[in-house]
């Protein structure tokens, strides 16, 4: 983990350590709130904005991402150790379904070559109904 702070010269200090970690355990899309409702119950004491003032942090060394996955909330990820991927997202139900597909990142890179483009991230979200909802909703 130390490592991943070396290009900026970041301090790991003991609270984005155990940040760091907790955030490598969690398996779904996360809120602030939610990080910080974990390490109240670990018995660890990290305010509201240390978290936020982390997550931009982590953001910004690419550790984490948000995710705008609708609601009031942004939500983020882990993406230190995963592939990347992007969302299908249900406009009924909020289900979030990660998707990887190697021919779309091989069109963006594509499409980028092909206007000279060099990206450093992409975010892509698809909006519609999930297979459940639209059973529910008698649609097509």
């Amino acid at each position: 983990m130390r490592n991943s702070f070396a290009p900026r010269r970041w301090r790991l200090t003991a609270e984005r350590r155990t940040l760091l970690r907790e955030i490598h355990t969690i398996p779904y899309h996360f809120t602030a709130q939610e990080l910080l409702s974990r390490m109240k119950r670990k018995r660890k004491k990290i305010s509201r904005a240390t978290i936020y003032r982390t997550l931009r942090l982590f953001q910004q060394e690419r550790l984490i991402e948000k995710v705008e996955l609708g609601g009031e909330n942004s939500r983020y990820e882990c993406i230190s150790h995963r592939p990347h991927h992007d969302h299908l997202i249900c406009v009924n139900c909020g289900k979030v379904i990660e998707i990887q597909s190697p021919a779309l990142e091989e069109n963006k890179v594509k499409v980028c070559q092909s206007h000279g483009f060099l990206p450093r991230s992409h975010t892509l979200q698809i909006l519609g109904y999930c297979e459940s909802c639209r059973q529910k909703l008698k649609i097509p």
